[in-house]
């Protein structure tokens, strides 16, 4: 009778080992089953680049708000003078050092500027345009900046359009 149940104990534990195997089996398919749902996933700690807001005031756009009476057009910039400007407002702050600051012309509408800079030099960028004041009066005003893209339209979309 002994002998019958051992052969049953170890029927049993064989039993046990089929079960768990199969169980773990089960396991392994839907774990690798749910790891197969991200697609991709990733963070962004640092982005290297920071978005700037430009408006370019000249003495006749500030004539043109005092006179509403008068429609006047605001003055048109083009790319080359915006970058001209801007270069000009960052040697004049940071000297010889405030030129090697590469920047990146995104867009011109009117004279709305959106201007690309690197991260890490964008508050360099932000003080000399703020306070920089031209030959002919005129300066730039910091509309908005940061380093997560353009805000005007919320997504970008007016930027590229």
């Amino acid at each position: 009778m002994s002998r019958e149940k051992m052969q049953t104990a170890e029927e049993c534990k064989e039993d046990n080992d089929r079960s768990s195997s199969s169980e773990k089996t089960l396991k392994r398919k839907v774990q690798s089953e749910k790891q197969n749902t991200v697609i991709s996933q990733f963070t962004i700690c640092n982005p290297d680049w920071s978005y700037l807001h430009l408006k370019l005031v000249t003495t006749a756009s500030l004539q043109a708000s005092i006179d509403s009476t008068k429609k006047t057009k605001a003055a048109s910039i083009d790319e080359v003078t915006a970058y001209l400007h801007l270069q000009s407002a960052l040697e004049r702050f940071l000297g010889v050092h405030g030129t090697a600051i590469p920047l990146d012309i995104l867009k011109v509408d009117g004279n709305e500027v959106w201007v690309r800079a690197p991260k890490q030099d964008a508050d360099a960028v932000v003080a000399a345009a703020g306070g920089w004041v031209g030959g002919g009066g005129e300066g730039w005003r910091v509309i908005d900046w940061g380093c997560w893209g353009p805000s005007e339209g919320e997504d970008g979309r007016d930027l590229f359009g």
